[in-house]
C-alpha cells in the first residue's frame, strides 16, 4: 500500500531537505549511466525563463519583473536551470527559482526566515544576482561530479569570475 496525499506534500514541503543537492546527485547518478553508452562533448547548459505568476497576491518572494519574450511587465518568477548534454540525452541537473532584490518591485515581502536551515538559504540565494546563482549551481554540478566539456549559455551570463570557474 502506498502513502497519502498529504504525506506527500508534507515530505515536499520540509524546509530542512535540501532538494538542489538531491537533485543534482540524482543527475550524477543517471548521467553516469549514460555517459559510458556515448562518446562526445558533453556540456553543461545554463538558461533562464519567466515563470508567470498574474493572480498571485501573497506569494512569498513574486516579483514584478519585465519579460522580454512577451515585452511586457508583470508577475514573475525568474527560472534558471542548469542542465547537462551530450548532444542527444538532456538531463536538468539543478534549478533555482529568482526574484528581484528590490523590495519595492516585490510584490509580498520575503519575510523572516532562519538563515540556517535550507529554505532560509533558497530565499537568500533567490535574491542574489542571476550571474551569482549560476556560479552556485554549477558548483553544484561539479561538486556532484558531473563530467564537462564545454558550458553553453546566454552572453550576459559570462562574466569573469564564472567564466575562470567554468573554464580550466
Amino acid at each position: 500500500m502506498g502513502c497519502g496525499k498529504t504525506t506527500v506534500y508534507d515530505f515536499l514541503n520540509f524546509e530542512k531537505l535540501n532538494w538542489l543537492k538531491r537533485v543534482s546527485l540524482y543527475a550524477a547518478v543517471v548521467i553516469f549511466r549514460i555517459n559510458p553508452l556515448k562518446s562526445g562533448a558533453k556540456c553543461l547548459v545554463a538558461d533562464h525563463t519567466m515563470m508567470p505568476r498574474p493572480r498571485g497576491k501573497k506569494i512569498e518572494i513574486l516579483s514584478r519583473l519585465f519579460d522580454l519574450v512577451s515585452v511586457r511587465t508583470g508577475k514573475f518568477f525568474c527560472g534558471l536551470a542548469l542542465s547537462w548534454t551530450d548532444g542527444v540525452s538532456p538531463v536538468p541537473v539543478a534549478g533555482v527559482i529568482k526574484a528581484s532584490d528590490k523590495e519595492q518591485l516585490q510584490v509580498w515581502g520575503a519575510g523572516w526566515h532562519d538563515g540556517r536551515t535550507v529554505l532560509g538559504r533558497r530565499i537568500k540565494e533567490a535574491l542574489m544576482p542571476k550571474t551569482e546563482l549560476v556560479q552556485i549551481l554549477v558548483d553544484f554540478a561539479l561538486n556532484a561530479g558531473i563530467p564537462c566539456d564545454y558550458m553553453l549559455m546566454d552572453t550576459w551570463f559570462t562574466y569573469d569570475p564564472l567564466t575562470a570557474q567554468a573554464v580550466p
